[in-house]
């Protein structure tokens, strides 16, 4: 989780590891990426709307929504209307559909209405 301190390997990993064990999901050993990468993040939030788990995709939003508006802003700072800066904004949005339940899964693949 990118809390803007620099600090790296928090407790947020171990709050991650359990969440993708409960979602039946893992992180390869080659993958030099922590657990609690955004892209992980969004990969167990995907697989948890998939399984349909409202509870686990609630408490996935909820965790990211925590960090991720600071993490934006810094990239938005950053990037403007750039790239990075665009899916920033793409993120926040994201999240809020999620979390106000207008983004759902509309069928068993995954496939989320945004």
């Amino acid at each position: 989780m990118w809390d803007g301190t620099g600090r790296l390997c928090g407790p947020a990993v171990d709050r991650m590891r359990a969440v993708l064990r409960d979602l039946d999901m893992h992180v390869q050993a080659d993958c030099a990426e922590p657990p609690d990468h955004l892209a992980i993040q969004l990969a167990a939030l995907a697989e948890a709307m998939r399984q349909r788990r409202t509870s686990a995709v609630a408490d996935l939003t909820d965790q990211m929504q925590v960090w991720t508006g600071r993490f934006a802003a810094a990239l938005i700072r950053a990037d403007g209307v750039g790239y990075y800066g665009n899916l920033a904004r793409f993120l926040l949005s994201l999240l809020d559909r999620i979390a106000d339940g207008s983004a759902t899964v509309d069928d068993g693949r995954a496939a989320a209405a945004i």
